[in-house]
Parts: structure tokens; sequence; C-alpha cells
């Protein structure tokens, strides 16, 4: 069975929209727009090292009603990364 590398997830019922692109094996980006209730203006950025599991690094964005999100993440856990 063929693995596909690229899905969108629409949830209108909840107000946010997701693709998820796996760049390769273990690499994968999700990007995710949302639509909030309240307006603010904010910005964030989360690093996972190496020590941890699924290690990469979030940035979020909040302009008004919207929110941005884009993660860039490996998909194993800890105990996995030597043994592949």
């Amino acid at each position: 069975m063929k693995h596909k590398r690229l899905r969108f997830h629409n949830m209108k019922q909840i107000g946010y929209f997701v693709i998820v692109l796996e760049l390769t094996k273990y690499k994968t980006l999700e990007i995710v727009f949302a639509k909030k209730e309240k307006a603010s203006i904010r910005l964030s950025f989360t690093h996972r090292p190496n020590c941890e599991s699924h290690k990469g690094f979030s940035i979020v964005i909040n302009l008004l009603f919207f929110e941005f999100q884009f993660d860039f993440y490996d998909v194993r856990h800890v105990e996995d990364y030597d043994k592949s």
C-alpha cells in the first residue's frame, strides 16, 4: 500500500484547516490555519531538542481573528532516534 505524503483536513464546524506534508520518512511539516473568537496579536516559538520525542520546532502567529501555526517535527520517539 502506497503511503500518502500530503494530507488536508478541513474542520469547518470548529474553524480550522490543516495541511500535513511528509517531507521525508521521518520529517513532517504541518500548517494550521484557524479562525479565533477573540482578536489578538501574538508570536510564539517552541523548540524541542534532540533529547525529546518529536524533536523540531513550532511557530504560532496570531493576527487579529486568525491563527497560523507551523510545525516541523520528527515523527519518531527518543528511543527510536538511534535505531533508524
